[in-house]
């Protein structure tokens, strides 16, 4: 049997999709998870409670559920509802410079770093100070974690 360079371009390329795929990460409708080893991006699901452990660096928030522990350190899109504390990640942000991508409702306790929310349209957000709060947002609250409590959980 004969292989083409095109065949062997086709499946190269259909390896590397899938591969890419299976780094990411889905919640579910339910249930208690315990998440440890996503290292993609997790996008959040419609309910349930969520731990993670090392977890992703790249958060999308879903429409409900309960989460916690470390994931979104690098980057944060709020949701629709839901409860979020991911108060003792960290990522690559510092000083309140991260942008949060705003959401229409939930609570989110920030991971450490971020300090603005951009186009949300609803929802309460604790974040870290340094940063600009809501912007380009038409609803939503940004509460600025004190000082004390950034020098003491970030690295």
């Amino acid at each position: 049997m004969e292989v083409s360079t095109n065949m062997l371009v086709v499946l190269i390329l259909m390896t590397a999709l899938v591969a890419t795929g299976l780094c990411d990460c889905y919640g579910e409708g339910g249930g208690i998870h315990h998440i440890d080893n996503c290292k993609g991006t997790f996008y959040a699901g419609s309910g349930g409670i969520y731990y993670f452990k090392k977890g992703p660096k790249k958060f999308v928030a879903g429409s409900g559920g309960s989460y916690y522990g470390d994931a979104g350190g690098d980057e944060f899109t709020a949701g629709q509802s839901g409860y979020y504390d991911f108060s003792s990640a960290k990522g690559k942000h510092r000083k309140g410079k991260g942008v949060v991508k705003g959401g229409s409702g939930g609570i989110y306790y920030l991971p450490r770093g971020y300090g603005t929310v951009k186009g949300a349209s609803g929802g309460i957000y604790y974040g870290d100070a340094g940063g600009k709060g809501m912007v380009d947002s038409t609803g939503g609250v940004f509460y600025a974690r004190s000082r004390k409590e950034e020098s003491d959980n970030v690295e």
